[in-house]
């Protein structure tokens, strides 16, 4: 029993070590670039409090996590410390929690996966059995073996995170009544038809326009290699579909999801719109949300259905490193 609380103890520093490091780097990623204090969608929000206050409250919480996973063992004062800010943040991850499953209640936004668990959740959890830890183990030296998992757990975060944010943020659906729609493009083929992939973010788009969620529909895309004008691909499916071409507009230069962003927010300013609803896969929206964000412009995000034999497991695990690269460029960024 002690050797595999010993090993659980090993897992929860690698991930502290991770939280700690990570709070160190959020605090220059949302001061020294496009973010304010307080909102952070990729952590526990905490906006009630002024910034100045959650800064320190992040430095706190780097320190004496990245204390707890590297030396465990401590004093009164620090396990007093460490214990403190573990409750402020289980205190605002429960308040996350409690106003995400009201929302959800409300219909203020639904999920789409067979279960709704917010990402606070994990956070909330995750900071409980560290105060347990910290409470019943503060005295106990490590173990053979228990620095090994504590580093093997660490380097796992680094997929666990972002995987976390997809499977909770992704799957939530903020659909609204919105002034414009933005559909992310994805490969068509040589014959100008959508890939199974685009196809389900088209339709998702058509629905949505059919609800009269949406007068105008963004297709934004570049130029396939096969020579394919990706825009013009999509807006002509649509359009087969129902939906009036004046209501279409197009962006050829969306390449990639930042090319996208930076060519959508003219586009927002001209249309003189204020609720934007930007349509793609699960996997996708996060780091959608981010590129948004880094231009300050708050977009709502709505997951395309996935279809069975689809490759969004591959498309998933490319994200995890993509998700990373947009992060730390929030700080800052220039595309063009």
């Amino acid at each position: 029993m002690k050797f595999f609380t010993h090993i659980l103890r090993g897992c929860v520093r690698g991930f502290a070590l991770f939280l700690g490091l990570f709070s160190a780097a959020n605090i220059f990623v949302s001061h020294a670039g496009t973010g304010t204090g307080g909102e952070d969608i990729w952590w526990i929000s905490m906006t009630s409090l002024p910034s100045w206050v959650i800064t320190i409250i992040s430095i706190l919480a780097a320190l004496l996590l990245i204390g707890f996973a590297l030396k465990p063992r401590m004093g009164r004062i620090r396990m007093a410390l460490t214990l403190a800010v573990s409750a402020v943040y289980v205190f605002f991850a429960a308040q996350n929690t409690s106003s995400y499953y009201q929302g959800l209640h409300q219909g203020l936004f639904r999920s789409t996966s067979r279960v709704a668990v917010p990402f606070s959740l994990f956070v909330l959890i995750m900071f409980v059995i560290i105060a347990l830890f910290v409470l019943l183990m503060r005295k106990r030296a490590s173990r053979l073996g228990e620095g090994a998992l504590m580093a093997l757990m660490f380097l796992l975060s680094f997929a666990l995170f972002p995987l976390m944010q997809m499977y909770t943020f992704g799957t939530t659906d903020y659909t609204r009544q919105a002034d414009a729609l933005v559909v992310l493009g994805a490969a068509a083929k040589t014959d100008g038809t959508p890939s199974p992939a685009l196809k389900t973010r088209l339709d998702h788009a058509v629905q949505l326009y059919e609800a009269g969620l949406a007068p105008k529909i963004i297709m934004s895309g570049g130029i396939e290699t096969n020579g394919v004008n990706e825009p013009v691909a999509m807006r002509n499916y649509v359009v087969a579909r129902g939906v009036p071409a004046s209501a279409v507009m197009l962006d050829p230069g969306g390449s990639d999801t930042d090319h996208t962003v930076v060519d959508t927010v003219p586009l927002f300013r001209q249309l003189g719109a204020q609720t934007i609803l930007v349509d793609s896969h699960f996997y996708h929206l996060p780091r959608i949300k981010m590129a948004y964000r880094a231009q300050r412009v708050n977009v709502l995000t709505t997951p395309s259905p996935t279809i069975p034999g689809d490759r969004s497991p591959i498309a998933t695990i490319r994200e995890i490193p993509a998700f990373w690269y947009y992060w730390l460029r929030s700080g800052v960024r220039s595309v063009r």
